[in-house]
C-alpha cells in the first residue's frame, strides 16, 4: 500500500534519492498526503540508506518528523538522506522531503544496527 517508491542510486558514495507520487490511497480526507504515509516514507528512506552503507539488519529506535507543507495528491515527492555515525552500533540519519522545490517535511532517526558476526 505504501508504494511504489522509486530509487535513484547515490553518486560518489552519497545515499540514494527516494521518491513517489502521492496517489489517492496515500491521502487523507482533505486530499493531501497522510502524515502517517509521510512518516513511513521518510523512515524507510533513512533505513534503506543505512542498509546500503552497512549491509546489516537494523531497527528504528527513535523517529521525529516535522511537517512543513502539505503534499497534494498526484504530486512527486522526493527524499534525500544524510547519515551520521553516533557509535559503532547506532546511526543517526536526517532526511528532507521536497515537493516542487518546497520543503514539505524533515525527519531525524536513530537506528540500531545488528552487524553480522
Amino acid at each position: 500500500m505504501n508504494g511504489p517508491i522509486w530509487r535513484k542510486p547515490g553518486q560518489h558514495g552519497e545515499p540514494p534519492i527516494f521518491g513517489f507520487v502521492a496517489e489517492d490511497r496515500h491521502t487523507n480526507g482533505l486530499g493531501v498526503l497522510h502524515g502517517g504515509m509521510m512518516a513511513a516514507f521518510l523512515d524507510n528512506a533513512m533505513a534503506q540508506s543505512i542498509y546500503d552503507r552497512h549491509k546489516c539488519r537494523l531497527v528504528t529506535l527513535d523517529l521525529s518528523v516535522s511537517y512543513k507543507h502539505v503534499v497534494p495528491k498526484q504530486r512527486w515527492l522526493e527524499a534525500r538522506v544524510s547519515l551520521e555515525t553516533t557509535d559503532e552500533n547506532r546511526i543517526e540519519a536526517k532526511v528532507e522531503a521536497m515537493c516542487r522545490n518546497m520543503l514539505c517535511a524533515e525527519a531525524r532517526g536513530v537506528f540500531q544496527l545488528f552487524p553480522r558476526h
